[in-house]
């Protein structure tokens, strides 16, 4: 399903937590007011907006206090190195500040602000250990990444299947972003230099090119 096709279909507030318990259904206006409302300016430089993918099945419900325990479990803290997370039922989790650099894009991490979706992983009958499944590389700065799980398991491990409620929160959180950043690259975290790996399972650039014009 195209996003332009799930926009129509799928109208309607977004669902976002944010802070320890808080939650509210918000509209795209209401979206980009709380993320203006959140940013220092000077506070640090955007130059990107990165996508990525929990590598997980659409089978496999991969809650944020999954991803919560991973990235701890990676060294990355008590919140998620990700400052944004989507679940394929289209909830928004708002899990950093983007005033705050994460832990998701080696050598990026100071630029860029990361947005997760959950899934990106094809079923099938390959079980992929839960604690490890952000551990793909030592996302702080330094570190030596250890062994890619996308070259073991192939490229047919990976699809695109983002529902069509994670398309309309994606396209309004990215809006809202590069509303508030409008000179940041908006790409997948395959397209930085020397990643080897598929998340985001998608040509996320050519996709979310038209938002430029938005």
């Amino acid at each position: 399903m195209s996003t332009e096709s799930a926009v129509k279909s799928v109208r309607r507030p977004v669902s976002v937590t944010f802070g320890p318990k808080s939650s509210a259904l918000l509209s795209k206006s209401e979206l980009l007011s709380l993320l203006r409302s959140g940013w220092r300016e000077g506070c640090r430089k955007i130059d990107l907006i990165v996508l990525h993918c929990s590598d997980t099945r659409p089978s496999q419900d991969f809650t944020i206090e999954n991803l919560i325990s991973s990235h701890k479990n990676a060294g990355f803290g008590d919140m998620p190195g990700y400052h944004f997370y989507v679940r394929r039922d289209g909830h928004l989790y708002y899990c950093r500040p983007i005033t705050m650099k994460g832990c998701h894009v080696k050598g990026y991490n100071t630029i860029s602000i990361g947005v997760c979706s959950e899934g990106g992983h094809r079923d099938g009958p390959e079980q992929i250990p839960i604690g490890n499944l952000n551990d793909l590389e030592k996302l702080q700065e330094g570190g030596n990444p250890p062994p890619l799980g996308g070259d073991k398991r192939g490229a047919s491990a990976y699809e695109d299947n983002r529902t069509a409620e994670q398309l309309v929160v994606l396209h309004d959180l990215l809006t809202c972003l590069h509303d508030l950043f409008p000179s940041a690259k908006i790409l997948g975290h395959r397209d930085l230099p020397g990643v080897k790996k598929a998340c985001p399972c998608y040509d996320a650039a050519k996709e979310y090119a038209y938002i430029y014009d938005h």
